[in-house]
C-alpha cells in the first residue's frame, strides 16, 4: 500500500457518481476508474439505493437531476448515519454564488462548476478522502484516550476506597468502627457485605 504524505494508507477510493447525463458519467468515470473503484447512478434515487447498499469513500453529485436533485440527495445522505460522514462533491453548470452557497449548506465537502479541470477534480477527491481518513484516525484517537481516561478514573476510584479505607481503620478504636468502615468500603465498590 503506498502512503500520502501524511503517513496514511492510499488505496483505492470507492467513489459514487451520481449524473443524469450519460456522456458525463462515462468520462468521469474514465477519468477516475485508473486509481478509484467507480459506481455509476443516473438520478438521485438510484444514488441514495446504492449509498444504502454499499460503503462508498466520496460522492460526486450533480445538482440538475430529474426526480431527487443534487441537494436534496445531499441533505438524505448527511441525515443518514450511514453515510453522514461521507464527503460529497457537487459537478454542476450552475455557476452562481448562491447555488454554490446552498450547496454547502446542504452538507457538500466541495463545489466544482462544469466544465472543470480534470487535475482540480482529482485533487480535490484525493484531499476529501485524506481528510475523512485523517477524521477516523481522530476520532478513534479520542475514543481510545476517552476510554482509557475512563479506566483510570474507575482504577483511581478504586484505590481511592482502598486508601480511604486504611485511613480510617488507622483511626478505628472499637471492632464495630471497622466493620462499619470495611462494609462502607464495599459498598462503595459495589459489593455487599
Amino acid at each position: 500500500l503506498a502512503k500520502n504524505k501524511w503517513g496514511i494508507a492510499m488505496v483505492q477510493a470507492r467513489i459514487l457518481i451520481a449524473d443524469d447525463d450519460e456522456v458525463t458519467l462515462e468520462m468521469l468515470e474514465a477519468v477516475l476508474q485508473s486509481q478509484h473503484q467507480v459506481t455509476k447512478a443516473n438520478n438521485g434515487e438510484q444514488a441514495l439505493t446504492l449509498a444504502q447498499a454499499q460503503d462508498f469513500d466520496l460522492v460526486l453529485l450533480d445538482v440538475d437531476m430529474p426526480g431527487l436533485d443534487g441537494y436534496a440527495t445531499c441533505q438524505a445522505l448527511k441525515a443518514n448515519p450511514q453515510t453522514a460522514e461521507v464527503p460529497v462533491i457537487f459537478l454542476s453548470a450552475k455557476v452562481n454564488i448562491e447555488e454554490r452557497l446552498r450547496g454547502y449548506r446542504v452538507g457538500a465537502h466541495d463545489y466544482l462548476t462544469k466544465p472543470f479541470e480534470v487535475a482540480e477534480l482529482t485533487a480535490k477527491i484525493t484531499l476529501a478522502i485524506e481528510q475523512r481518513e485523517r477524521n477516523r484516525q481522530l476520532n478513534g484517537q479520542i475514543e481510545e484516550a476517552m476510554n482509557t481516561a475512563l479506566t483510570t478514573a474507575d482504577m483511581y476510584g478504586e484505590v481511592g476506597v482502598v486508601l480511604d479505607l486504611q485511613r480510617q481503620l488507622s483511626e478505628c478504636k472499637t471492632y464495630n468502627e471497622i466493620a462499619v468502615a470495611f462494609f462502607t468500603a464495599l459498598a462503595q465498590v459495589g459489593f455487599d457485605g
